[in-house]
């Protein structure tokens, strides 16, 4: 499990693995926000990485937020 902690809270969020077209879906789609579009019509390699950059980019948004507050 990876652990993050904000402040005095720490926040635990469980490991999952993708094993099935659905949950590639669910996750992709309807947590990140890929586009069906481009879920079911990209290579699969190029999928990853745009699911990394959006990510990296929700986490350096998280960061400055963060930075702001102190």
């Amino acid at each position: 499990m990876a652990t993050f902690s904000g402040g005095s809270q720490k926040v635990r969020i469980p490991e999952f693995h993708l094993q099935t077209i659905e949950d590639y879906y669910v996750y992709y789609v309807k947590i990140v926000g890929v586009s069906e579009e481009l879920f079911w019509n990209a290579d699969f390699g190029f999928l990853n990485r745009v699911v990394e950059n959006i990510n990296a980019v929700e986490r350096w948004k998280t960061y400055i937020q963060e930075k702001m507050v102190e």
